[in-house]
């Protein structure tokens, strides 16, 4: 998307390179176990987590997370929606908790040091990142679901171009219609349900990351882009 929007600005398109975006090596490391020590802090005890790690904006989405909560609960009674970060949309997301009287299934985590963060992904079984579609979203290509993917998690995300860029529906992750609550919680209700197909479909996303998002693949890109510009750089 990102490349189209640039074209369609007047540059021609053999004077654009992409280069995706790419996590680090250490999010390839092998997971540790859930950690017993942190899920007992969380209250967590033999619950589906769906996760969400990153900051609270508006266009995350996670107001339409928790409205799903009401729907899924009412198919699935042993899950726990588990948020990890803070932002501008805190203090309304735990008023639409408080509101709904879905306390229960949901934990807010608050901020945690980057040291820590590997601690939460390993409580979480489902990624979720349910993005509202605008311009930002359709445009730029987020590295969340790239660093849960490299985590070997499922990835529920909404239908947005940044995903898309990231996700092929059912294959490296699922994706489902942006603001749809409904869909929401029907995807995460199948995805709960067939823990197998999300394990194949986890495994095919960390792959996918190994070959494409790491930093150790997607760096050999820049070496004949930065030839080819000295090249023609001493032409001239």
């Amino acid at each position: 998307p990102l490349r189209a929007e640039i074209m369609a600005r007047g540059i021609p398109g053999d004077r654009i390179t992409v280069v995706p975006n790419a996590v680090d090596a250490s999010f390839l490391a092998p997971a540790a176990p859930p950690d017993a020590a942190l899920l007992q802090e969380l209250g967590i005890r033999g619950q589906t987590v769906l996760g969400f790690v990153g900051s609270f904006y508006a266009y995350e989405g996670l107001d339409l997370l928790l409205e799903a909560v009401s729907i899924l609960s009412r198919r699935v009674s042993n899950f726990i929606v588990l948020l990890v970060g803070g932002g501008p949309e805190e203090g309304r997301l735990r008023r639409m908790v408080d509101q709904a009287g879905i306390g229960r299934f949901v934990r807010f985590a608050g901020r945690v040091h980057h040291e820590e963060v590997a601690r939460y992904y390993g409580v979480i079984d489902i990624c979720v990142f349910p993005r509202r579609q605008i311009r930002l979203t359709d445009l730029v290509t987020p590295l969340k679901p790239l660093e849960a993917m490299a985590r070997v998690k499922p990835v529920v995300a909404s239908d947005v171009g940044g995903h898309r860029e990231l996700v092929t529906d059912s294959k490296t992750g699922y994706l489902f219609r942006p603001g749809d609550v409904t869909a929401l919680a029907s995807l995460l209700d199948a995805v709960i349900s067939k823990p197998a197909e999300a394990a194949r479909v986890a495994a095919e996303g960390r792959r996918h990351v190994e070959t494409s998002h790491s930093w150790d693949v997607v760096v050999q890109r820049y070496g004949p882009i930065y030839e080819e510009l000295l090249s023609k750089k001493r032409l001239n």
